[in-house]
Order: C-alpha cells, then structure tokens, then sequence
C-alpha cells in the first residue's frame, strides 16, 4: 500500500514547525506528502520551501486562494497513490498515527478509517475548551476515541472520486465530504490508537474570532441544524423562563438547572470530573462560541 497525505495550508508560520517534526517522527512515513497553500500572506510558503529541501516526499501546490475543501481537492488531484491520508495545518501527529491507519485498513479491509482527535492541552483554557466544544468520546474496540474529524482519515483516492470531492467551502466542507463518503463506503473502520491533536484557540479573543467566522461559513454551507438551531432552541428556552419569572419569581430557579445540566452535560459526555474554576470556564466559552453564532447569523443575513 502507498500512501498520499495531503495538507491544506494557509498563514500556518507558527504551527507548521510542529507538524513537521510529527511527520519527521512518523514510523511509517507517507509515501508523498502534498501541501497546498491556499495564499498565503506569511512566511508559510518560505517554511514550507525549506521543509521540502530536507524531505524529497514533500511536493508543494501553491494557490492564489483556496478554501481548505478547494484545497484538499487540488491536492488529491496531484495525488500519484491510491490511498489519501488527510491531516491539516494546526495538527500534531502521534508517532504511530499513520502505520495505525494503514494497519486497520490491511486488517478490515475497509475503503475508509477514521483515526482520533484531540486537543493539544498546553493551558487551563484548552483543556477547557476539550470540555466544551468538542465532540463527545465513543467506545471503539474497547478504546475511547473522538472519530469523524478530517484530519486524522485515511482513504481510498476511488471513494473520495465517488464522493464528489469537497465543497468549495470556508467551513463545514468537512462534514458534507465525511457523510457523502460514509454513504458511498463499502466498510467504514475506526482506529482509535492512530492519533491526533489539534493545537486549539489559546484564549477567548481567538475563539470569539474563528466561531464567528465558523457560524458565517457554516450558515453559507447550509448547516444550520449542525449548530445554530441547537442554541437558538436554549436561548428561546432560557428567554421564556426569564418571561415566567416576571410573574412568578422563583421560576428564576430553572434557568440556572437549564444552565447547569448544560455545562454538567460536557463534563460527563468526555468524562471529566467537574470542578467550580472549570465549571465557570466552560460556561464562559460556551457563552462566547453562542454569541459568536449570533452575530455569525447576522452577518450571513446582511452580506449574503
């Protein structure tokens, strides 16, 4: 089996570093490596360039713009393998991610496989972060594991044909391919020992600006049953309360169990035990990632 991995990039200068040395550290090194950088304003090309240099697997697209969906399709077009791994900037991989990958793909014979992702937990806000956004931790083959994220997905290059390719799009792209896909597989695989972890915001500022561009794009990509109904449903629901309590006070009471049973939720759903100065910190991150959506949905309606 040969193995293309394809990365989208865009003004990465500081996380590029640590992805390559995750790729230098790899036990079973891909095959071709294609980056394609989607315009770039940053020294990310320079970086990439001397990387190249040091690994002649490495080849390099460059575009003038891109969206990582546009991105990941040039790359898989200028693929000379028949199985894809996808990973993105902003990732680091564990040393065995892709010998697991190719290990479940030779064992169960499936057309595509899902590794984990996780969150690079540098500070108390990323961890917390892990706590409040991510997607909840399954049970597979014995093993918790968090599937369905792009960048940790090996492939065959004929289902990603059969699939159409990805949407030409900011965000969501992602899981519009991933459930084409699933759709279109003859088996669907996890492994959950093949590993990533996404080096997530640092603070609230960063996380105010990428769920706002997140709940533009995705509303552009028509997802808005992916996350916007879901808030918009609470905050009708805490609205309502905070009406009833107008004419019976202790129907406050209900709003904060609304709130705490949210909170309490995340916690449980990635089985982590709840303490006050973590408790406090998802609450906020959640508020800010709400009212990213908020005003993401306001922008959507006044540019669209």
């Amino acid at each position: 089996m040969k193995i293309s991995l394809v990365i989208p990039v865009k003004n990465e200068e500081v996380s590029l570093p640590a992805l390559f040395n995750s790729l230098d550290s790899q036990s079973r090194k891909p095959d071709e490596i294609i980056f394609v950088d989607g315009g770039s304003h940053d020294k990310s090309i320079e970086l990439l360039k001397e990387y190249q240099f040091k690994n002649p697997a490495v080849k390099i697209i460059q575009e003038k713009e891109a969206t990582p969906g546009k991105g990941r399709n040039i790359g898989v077009e200028n693929c000379s393998n028949e199985w894809i791994a996808f990973t993105d900037a902003g990732i680091i991989l564990d040393s065995y991610w892709l010998q697991e990958l190719e290990k479940t793909a030779n064992t169960e014979n499936s057309d595509i496989i899902y590794g984990h992702c996780g969150v690079q937990k540098e500070n108390a806000f990323q961890d917390n972060f892990e706590i409040a956004i991510m997607s909840p931790l399954k049970e597979i083959n014995g093993k918790k594991m968090r599937h369905h994220h792009i960048v940790s997905v090996l492939m065959k290059k004929e289902l990603f044909h059969k699939a159409g390719g990805f949407p030409d799009l900011r965000a969501a792209e992602d899981r519009i391919f991933m459930k084409k896909a699933d759709s279109l597989a003859t088996k669907i695989s996890f492994s959950p020992d093949a590993i990533v972890l996404w080096s997530a915001v640092e603070s609230y500022k960063q996380l105010w600006n990428r769920y706002c561009l997140y709940s533009f794009h995705d509303l552009i990509a028509g997802e808005f049953n992916n996350w916007h109904k879901g808030v918009y449903r609470l905050y009708l629901i805490l609205f309502m309360i905070l009406v009833a309590s107008c004419f019976y006070f202790p129907a406050i009471i209900l709003f904060f169990i609304a709130l705490f049973l949210r909170i309490q939720k995340r916690f449980k759903r990635n089985e982590r035990k709840t303490n006050v100065n973590s408790f406090f910190q998802v609450l906020a991150i959640l508020f800010v990632t709400d009212i990213a959506a908020f005003v993401g949905h306001i922008k959507y309606l006044l540019y669209r």
